[in-house]
């Protein structure tokens, strides 16, 4: 092929990038290199490569990569060179005989993808750290959980205790009684004995006395044990009230930590998709 020729196919190649231009919202910036130099430039506004006409290509850049291989190289141009961070790919122009001819040269701007990268970067590290509160909060609600559970059960322990020390009472009550009776007994026996009852009557006045008093001490017992109850049962109440928020709260932060599973994963799919911006 002349090299007329050859100027003529590159010549087309670089008519055709305002026109390809127009296929891509992106950032794009294209050149055409011939002989190791560059023979046509069209740069967007916003991504400023430095490339101009005359000028040869950067040893190490993909350009003169694609010369030596034949091959179509891509590679990653960080901020630091340029000013912007893009994708530099660079495709040879062969000719039919696969020789090549000449170079085209495209940077694509990935500012908008580490831009994404980025707020997914830190919203993936905002989310491991609500995830790791919303578990220790999870389990110190399950701890709560532990002990309300462990206070119920120790309250109806208590009941139960009243409700054997109430039996106890009505023995005593019943002790009280027969003692009482007991007495009056005593006391009637001692009239008939007369002088000779002296003595007995003041026992038999003591055991009435004894039994009168135990009487009305069980029942002062049992109105205190009966508030006691009351209070067991009100405090029961409180506490199962207590446990049914809790399981429900449980149950609430079940599923926002699934959610947060989900948000997760569409983060981690997020980062996929950005790669191939």
């Amino acid at each position: 092929m002349s090299d007329n020729q050859m100027e003529q196919d590159l010549e087309i190649v670089a008519k055709m990038i305002p026109y390809i231009t127009q296929l891509f919202d992106e950032e794009l910036s294209f050149a055409v290199a011939q002989n190791g130099k560059y023979i046509h430039v069209v740069e967007n506004d916003k991504l400023k490569i430095q490339a101009k006409v005359g000028r040869p290509l950067l040893e190490g850049g993909a350009g003169l990569e694609a010369y030596r291989t034949g091959k179509t190289i891509k590679k990653i141009v960080s901020n630091e060179v340029y000013g912007i961070p893009f994708i530099s790919y660079a495709i040879p122009i062969k000719n039919i005989d696969k020789s090549i001819v000449g170079i085209l040269l495209v940077a694509k701007s990935l500012k908008t993808r580490n831009q994404i990268l980025d707020m997914a970067t830190k919203l993936n590290d905002t989310i491991v750290r609500t995830d790791e509160i919303l578990n220790a909060f999870f389990k110190s609600i399950e701890s709560v959980l532990g002990d309300n559970l462990r206070v119920s059960s120790r309250t109806e322990d208590a009941s139960e205790n009243i409700v054997k020390m109430d039996r106890i009472l009505k023995l005593i009550q019943h002790v009280g009684k027969q003692s009482n009776m007991l007495g009056l007994n005593a006391t009637i026996e001692a009239a008939r004995a007369a002088e000779h009852g002296r003595g007995f009557a003041i026992v038999a006045n003591e055991i009435t006395k004894l039994s009168k008093l135990s009487n009305q001490s069980t029942d002062e017992i049992n109105g205190i044990l009966k508030e006691v109850d009351s209070s067991f049962a009100m405090i029961k109440e409180s506490v199962d009230d207590v446990r049914l928020a809790l399981e429900s709260q449980v149950r609430n932060f079940e599923d926002v930590i699934q959610m947060m599973q989900s948000i997760k994963t569409m983060v981690a799919t997020l980062n996929q998709l950005s790669e191939k911006l």
